[in-house]
């Protein structure tokens, strides 16, 4: 059923929301307080003050909060004197129904008026996005994507998550949960974020908007890549946007966001054939200069860190000698493998040559970095490494140095990682030494 008009009748004001000249969707409120809580939630045609005091701060709060005509019941008792544009009084509910029939066409003028200022701003919206993000590669669109987002919607972070569907269809938020049950870092934060989430306000395809327990919004921008897997970015805790503004943004929005990521698909996927290990299926010496231009110009922007971890196996040439290189082969085609399970999508792992390797850690560093490290280093002693029915076993010395407390340019980071490496591969091997 369409209703001419939507009002928050705050008091008493007719039994069922109707009466015999009007209909109206009414959504009642007790207090002033309730109508402000619930006022991103709800957009509304105009606001009745039914039997309620008020004083001038509390009138002049709702009238710059909210930009909507008020209909305040007249009481001789009230000393203030309200003089403002779209501030009218009534004397009884006849006399309220005559003023709204009489100014039906203004409010439904205004309506329109709020729409096509909605509608504009998410014009402006795409607009921005389209000049603020501007690569193409995965990492340099996803920090400009989130810096955007935080900026234009002015709230204090954001996050990109990868997630798989798994077998069972859980509800959105529900997949979130059960991915940062399994991430390798501390997602606690965002989990404890996740759990003010109170009730569900809008569901789309691309998009859900939920109620937070802090008064702040909460949504999900969904982007579905295919193989079963889907990026979300979870904007954390909005506070500029009522419920009806996001989703006029966000509807045309996330159609550019789903058409921009497939593009970075389409690059990453190019990158691949010229940059790709044919041994381990790692990304090559090749590429790693690159990676690290871009980190370096990331960080200058944004102020994000990262950490190079420089992997030698230990005693390969023993590997080698006594099993042969086929064997040798293998192994390194598995240490890829192992490697490769130890990261986040977000991370970056090369073939550096021969038996060495490098990490580079997104957005990482100090005991974070360490504690990758460290596991990384634990997994590989724990390893089982079978090739042509023959069990190796191996450990690995690993330098790890952070930008950009060690260093200032790509040339010095992977110089001082390989120089913490070789200083733990002199005093013990098997072991995670960090640049000083």
């Amino acid at each position: 059923m369409s209703y001419d008009l939507c009002l928050a009748i705050v008091g008493q004001w007719g039994s069922t929301g109707k009466s015999k000249n009007l209909i109206f969707k009414a959504h009642h409120f007790k207090s002033l307080k309730e109508l402000m809580n619930q006022s991103h939630n709800l957009s509304f045609d105009a606001i009745i003050l039914e039997t309620i005091q008020i004083n001038r701060n509390e009138l002049e709060t709702l009238v710059s909060g909210l930009k909507t005509p008020l209909f305040i019941k007249f009481d001789p008792k009230n000393e203030v004197d309200f003089k403002y544009k779209d501030v009218f009084y009534f004397k009884n509910e006849p006399d309220l129904e005559r003023k709204i029939d009489h100014m039906r066409e203004r409010l439904l003028t205004l309506r329109l008026e709020n729409e096509i200022e909605s509608l504009n701003k998410s014009l402006s919206t795409l607009s921005e996005f389209s000049e603020k993000v501007v690569h193409a590669s995965k990492d340099l669109f996803i920090t400009e994507t989130r810096k955007f987002f935080e900026t234009h919607f002015k709230m204090d972070k954001s996050h990109w998550l990868e997630v798989k569907e798994s077998s069972t269809k859980l509800p959105p938020i529900l997949q979130i949960r059960h991915q940062l049950e399994n991430q390798k870092m501390d997602q606690s934060s965002l989990l404890a974020d996740l759990d003010g989430c109170v009730m569900e306000i809008h569901n789309h395809k691309w998009f859900q908007i939920w109620n937070h327990s802090s008064g702040a919004l909460f949504i999900f921008l969904w982007i579905d890549q295919g193989d079963g897997i889907k990026q979300c970015l979870i904007l954390d805790k909005v506070k500029s946007l009522k419920v009806h503004e996001a989703q006029q943004n966000l509807s045309h929005l996330v159609l550019t966001l789903n058409r921009r990521w497939l593009l970075c698909l389409t690059v990453s996927q190019a990158q691949v054939q010229v940059y790709k290990d044919s041994l381990t299926d790692l990304y090559n010496q090749r590429f790693l200069n690159e990676v690290l231009l871009k980190k370096i110009e990331e960080n200058k922007r944004y102020k994000t860190p990262f950490s190079v971890l420089f992997i030698d196996v230990d005693h390969f040439k023993r590997v080698n000698d006594s099993l042969g290189h086929l064997i040798g082969s293998g192994v390194l085609t598995r240490m890829g493998a192992v490697l490769q399970q130890q990261i986040r999508n977000s991370d970056y792992a090369f073939r550096y040559g021969g038996d060495e390797f490098i990490l580079i850690l997104s957005h990482t560093e100090g005991e974070d970095a360490f504690n990758v490290a460290e596991r990384i280093r634990k997994t590989i002693e724990n390893e089982k490494f079978v090739v042509n029915e023959i069990e190796v076993r191996v450990t690995v010395s690993i330098g790890l140095a952070f930008y950009p407390f060690h260093a200032k340019s790509a040339e010095e980071i992977i110089r001082i990682a390989d120089e913490a490496m070789y200083y733990g591969k002199n005093k013990s091997r098997n072991v995670v030494y960090k640049a000083s």
